[in-house]
């Protein structure tokens, strides 16, 4: 269709109880396109000139498969999004890297990466990862194929490299540097949105006054605020805003909260039961949903 090289190719199955849906990101070797067109619409490459093409094309191996799950047949990096945990406060916390002991000022470092090992799986090498450099434990990952690039390894070989969260175990780190930098706990609240992800629940409520959550069901931020408390404590790793709009000039609301679910049978079963309370407010019998074993629950309120 396209007259393109295939060099490597993610598969991430979206739902593991519905395997038609796939997620498919595909990494081409970089050609000039020269007006080629694809049912007559000009193609181009987005952020690069059709008149540039580098001569030497990275060779990356070609990964086929559903990668998340299958022990690697060949290395690839992973690059940690974020790494998150909760406080004994039932504060949503995240690890912070960066140059200096006791300086969270200065400057973070933003990229800590591993590499898969062969036989390894995904989750495998993040648990190797969150134990061996930080002694944490892994509770889950997040896999995300929207961030995927390439890096290289110490041959100068190019390598493809998949975008991760962790969630882990919180507890004191035991060591304090990891990957040549300081590391310590820090409050979700106050961090950045890298890569345009949906943000933190708690921090994107708590910290805008413009920001409102599911105004069809919260009267005010205090409501959803406690709400999204219940569901810390309740034991959820993580909840995020999505389909976040735009109300008149500046007011910011959401009405869909994703949260990442543990694998403990009785916290996930609690979640669960407020899903169901909460999905029944006003159509009886709507909110039922079956456990699957999936990795997020997600509340609708649109």
């Amino acid at each position: 269709e396209l007259g393109l090289e295939e060099l490597f190719k993610y598969e991430y199955r979206l739902s593991e109880s519905n395997p038609v849906l796939v997620n498919i990101r595909v990494i081409c070797k970089n050609t000039a396109l020269n007006g080629r067109k694809f049912k007559e619409m000009n193609l181009y490459w987005y952020g690069a000139s059709s008149d540039k093409v580098k001569n030497e094309t990275p060779k990356v191996k070609k990964i086929t498969g559903e990668i998340v799950n299958s022990p690697a047949d060949s290395e690839y990096f992973t690059r940690f999004l974020g790494i998150y945990s909760i406080n004994e406060q039932n504060e949503p916390i995240s690890i912070k890297l960066h140059q200096k002991e006791s300086d969270l000022e200065n400057k973070e470092v933003i990229l800590y990466c591993d590499k898969v090992k062969v036989g390894e799986t995904l989750e495998d090498s993040i648990k190797r990862s969150m134990m061996s450099d930080f002694g944490l434990e892994l509770l889950s990952y997040r896999a995300c194929s929207w961030v995927i690039d390439e890096a290289k390894n110490k041959l100068g070989q190019s390598l493809p490299r998949i975008g991760v969260m962790a969630y882990v175990k919180y507890g004191p780190i035991e060591d304090k540097k990891a990957a040549g930098c300081f590391v310590s706990w820090v409050k979700r609240e106050s961090e950045l949105l890298k890569f345009k992800l949906d943000p933190e629940a708690l921090g994107w409520i708590k910290n805008d006054s413009t920001n409102s959550l599911a105004i069809n069901r919260f009267t005010n931020k205090e409501e959803a605020r406690v709400f999204i408390e219940k569901l810390y404590m309740l034991g959820a790793l993580e909840v995020r805003v999505k389909n976040i709009k735009q109300k008149i000039e500046v007011e910011k609301f959401g009405d869909i909260l994703v949260v990442v679910l543990p694998e403990n049978v009785e916290v996930r079963q609690k979640i669960f039961s407020l899903y169901y309370e909460e999905m029944t407010r006003k159509v009886p019998g709507k909110g039922w949903i079956a456990d699957d074993g999936e990795r997020e629950l997600v509340f609708r309120w649109d």
